[in-house]
């Protein structure tokens, strides 16, 4: 078995946003690595560009980089709410995905009859009558 330092995408830091965290683990290579970083809690499990790299260390390396993941707060928040209090300085590592769109996506919206009927249009009269009469045949009812 060796030693890997993964550096992979977590979030819960904001929409379109990740924090680049390093994770310690114990594994045969470096795609096995990656493969137990991806399935980690925090780590963006839907993104295929999850892992920014592998890095094979030593055994004293992979001791205190264990140490310094239980020792820092981001991984040990259980909410949005720890998170902010607790790591206040994680802003300044927080970086924008290069695939997120920035721009949202306009559905055009649905007009009603009556706006698409105006007083110029010929058959705004035609359009009257006939909503008119519908209205009247269901009070009738």
């Amino acid at each position: 078995m060796k030693y890997y330092e993964v550096c992979a995408k977590c979030g819960h830091v904001g929409k379109g946003k990740y924090y680049p965290g390093k994770i310690y683990i114990l594994a045969e290579d470096g795609k096995q690595a990656a493969e137990k970083a991806r399935n980690f809690p925090r780590v963006k499990h839907d993104k295929k560009d999850a892992i920014i790299s592998v890095k094979e260390i030593s055994e004293q390396e992979y001791l205190l980089g264990k140490q310094a993941v239980n020792e820092d707060p981001f991984w040990s928040c259980t909410n949005k709410q720890q998170q902010n209090e607790l790591c206040p300085d994680i802003a300044e590592k927080v970086f924008m995905e290069s695939s997120y769109k920035t721009e949202s996506i306009k559905r055009p919206k649905r007009h009603s009859l009556r706006k698409i009927y105006n007083y110029t249009d010929p058959l705004y009269e035609e359009y009257i009558n006939y909503s008119g009469n519908i209205r009247m045949q269901e009070e009738s009812i």
